[in-house]
């Protein structure tokens, strides 16, 4: 029985060690997702902790995941969001900037975190 050669133990190992982090870390990908949305919400739009939870709890609801990568890409790394899929398309830079708006707005007014599938009304009283 030939033993391998220790090098190939040693890029085993790590990568081996890496499978259950990669599974934990896709399940903490929602959670993380919405603390950094809540992060950014408190840097860059005008709500305090509350409306900011109400914004992040909003944008997990109502947002895709393209859309909520490139809400976060736009203030954490802008050049990979003027990359992004989403930067090419005026509908859904359009459908954005209306989600943070009338979000901005509503958790500003005290709304509260959405119920799953509940969206912010808009301006004409109906839920986007």
């Amino acid at each position: 029985m030939r033993v391998p050669p220790p090098i190939f133990m040693a890029g085993l190992l790590p990568a081996l060690l890496l499978v259950p982090a990669l599974a934990l870390a896709q399940a903490d990908d929602e959670a993380n997702q919405r603390n950094m949305i809540a992060t950014i919400c408190g840097s860059q739009i005008p709500l305090d902790a509350p409306g900011c939870a109400c914004f992040a709890d909003h944008a997990m609801t109502e947002l895709d995941e393209p859309q909520r990568a490139y809400l976060i890409l736009t203030v954490v790394q802008p050049p990979a969001a003027e990359r992004h899929q989403l930067a090419r398309s005026p509908e859904d830079l359009r459908a954005l900037a209306l989600f943070i708006d009338r979000t901005q707005k509503a958790c500003a007014a005290g709304a509260s975190s959405p119920a799953p599938g509940q969206a912010v009304p808009s301006e004409a009283g109906e839920a986007q």
